[in-house]
């Protein structure tokens, strides 16, 4: 249910992402675009799941510090609680931005979701918000490296497949699933990439729009 919802939002998100850009001007003759910081992509998120999940009560609690952060220096800042009516927390949302497989942003946020969580909530949804030319490889080159790599404060569940399994599978958007245990609880990851890439526009292309 939470899974549809998030799934159904990120396809809102793609189809507002000219909206999500920040643009310049490259050498006079193009118009490059970059989308713009987490934190406004993520309060599009925000809006957009409170919106949607109103009637059900269950609502979508950003930017909460608690917890540790990844070098339990200090107080760790999640993205986003998913909470019931009652305000009990029911998910966590983890967000960053990727231009590249990036293997140290993706794993700094990977890695702190436990030092965040003494609740071993379930799901736990991770969302990357892309930006490069290649989507389907950037998503192909993902899969593999998160299947292989290890989590802090989370163990592989048993009998786990090898590799994220694919849900959902499109050119703008991919949603990948694992298993994960912590605290003797299975813990459910769903990974969600955006694809957020608007190519280059010719200015004089850009100045007929």
């Amino acid at each position: 249910y939470l899974k549809d919802a998030v799934l159904e939002v990120a396809g809102e998100i793609v189809l507002r992402k000219k909206n999500l850009q920040v643009q310049s001007i490259s050498k006079k003759v193009t118009v490059n675009s970059r989308i713009t910081k987490e934190d406004l992509i993520n309060d599009w998120f925000t809006s957009l799941f409170d919106k949607r999940m109103a009637e059900a009560r269950i609502g979508f609690r950003d930017q909460k510090r608690g917890g540790q952060s990844a070098s339990g220096a200090g107080p760790g800042e999640i993205d986003g609680f998913i909470t019931a009516g009652d305000n009990t927390r029911i998910a966590i949302f983890e967000a960053f931005r990727l231009f590249s497989l990036d293997t140290t942003v993706i794993f700094d946020h990977l890695n702190k979701v436990a030092g965040y969580d003494y609740e071993s909530l379930s799901p736990v949804f991770i969302a990357a918000y892309c930006d490069v030319s290649d989507f389907s490889g950037l998503v192909r080159r993902y899969r593999q490296l998160v299947s292989k790599q290890d989590y802090a404060g989370y163990n592989v569940a048993v009998d786990s497949p090898e590799e994220v399994e694919s849900l959902h599978v499109t050119d703008h958007i991919w949603l990948g699933t694992e298993t994960r245990r912590r605290d003797r609880r299975d813990v459910i990851f769903y990974h969600l990439l955006l694809n957020l890439h608007v190519p280059p526009v010719p200015i004089s292309s850009a100045d007929e729009a």
